[in-house]
């Protein structure tokens, strides 16, 4: 006779995974970090859209830090979490750079001469918004292999003999 239980799949799973929450997570401090640099240092002024992609850059940074504690540096699951904060960060900063490059609004220099601090936010965001993406990419790989069949889907129906 045959009996089927419910096993929690394998969260943890891939080194690809663990550098894509690393790369993620530093990016996330680089763009927290350096607005509230341009705003504290530097003394200017933030506008509200500073302001938006200050708190997405702080919620991706606060997600995958709490991710990556409770579950380790390898779970699955961080960037796939995350990816819909660093995907609305970076609308924010394409509206952002669309209204300085318009004219409709105008913002000094930033670090190191490079650009303006929208144009930065939205360099940071892209490259955060893709190794995310890769992330859950990954993710989509390891619940494949583990037999889930989606990635939504944490558990798999493991057959055993009673």
């Amino acid at each position: 006779m045959s009996q089927t239980n419910l096993v929690p799949s394998d969260t943890t799973g891939s080194k690809s995974a663990a550098l894509a929450n690393v790369v993620s997570l530093a990016l996330a401090g680089v763009a927290a970090t350096g607005s509230i640099y341009l705003s504290l240092a530097l003394g200017l002024k933030a506008r509200p859209l500073c302001f938006y992609q200050r708190s997405f850059a702080i919620a991706v940074l606060v997600v995958l830090g709490m991710l990556i504690w409770l579950e380790g540096l390898r779970s699955t699951r961080a960037c796939l979490v995350t990816l819909p904060l660093a995907v609305s960060g970076l609308g924010v900063a394409a509206f952002h750079v669309y209204l300085v490059r318009n004219g409709k609004l105008e913002c000094p220099p930033a670090l190191f001469g490079w650009g303006d601090g929208p144009f930065q936010s939205l360099g940071v965001f892209v490259a955060l918004a893709v190794v995310c993406l890769a992330g859950a990419c990954i993710t989509r790989r390891a619940n494949v292999r583990q037999g889930c069949g989606r990635a939504g889907n944490h558990y798999r129906i493991n057959p055993t003999n009673a």
